[in-house]
């Protein structure tokens, strides 16, 4: 059984381009002084949902990377590009360690909630279905 990677080289060149350009861009805006008050940080939190939405299980990298930016002066460091770069490599190399512990991690947290039967220390709610067939 062949492992087809989530993310197609494309979308890997766009990964990749967008980071660097957000890291240049905060390290062009800390040499002189200034500050962009968290907007390359949103943007660059955007791609994290679209990890999500391809359900890449090395996300949680660039979520780590991605939070890192909000630190004043560490965010000045390539943390976007590397975040992405390894989210990259764990979608193109499923056997290695940190796939492995992405994977790991990702399977105890919940993607999919199926009419949110059930929900962890509360009461189960009805199903959507139930609900619409009330109405």
């Amino acid at each position: 059984m062949d492992y087809e990677p989530k993310i197609s080289p494309i979308e890997s060149y766009l990964l990749i381009t967008g980071a660097v350009g957000i890291d240049a861009i905060g390290v062009g805006l800390i040499l002189f002084g200034l500050d962009d008050f968290f907007l390359l940080d949103l943007v660059g939190i955007c791609t994290q949902g679209y990890l999500r939405f391809k359900q890449v299980n090395g996300a949680g990298y660039d979520l780590a990377g991605s939070i890192a930016e909000f630190v004043p002066y560490v965010g000045a460091l390539p943390l976007k590009t590397a975040g992405i770069l390894y989210v990259l490599y764990a979608d193109k190399h499923p056997e290695s360690i940190a796939a492995q512990a992405a994977s790991a991690v990702s399977a105890k947290i919940p993607t999919k909630r199926a009419g949110f039967k059930n929900i962890p220390g509360g009461k189960a709610l009805p199903s959507i279905d139930s609900v619409s067939k009330a109405a």
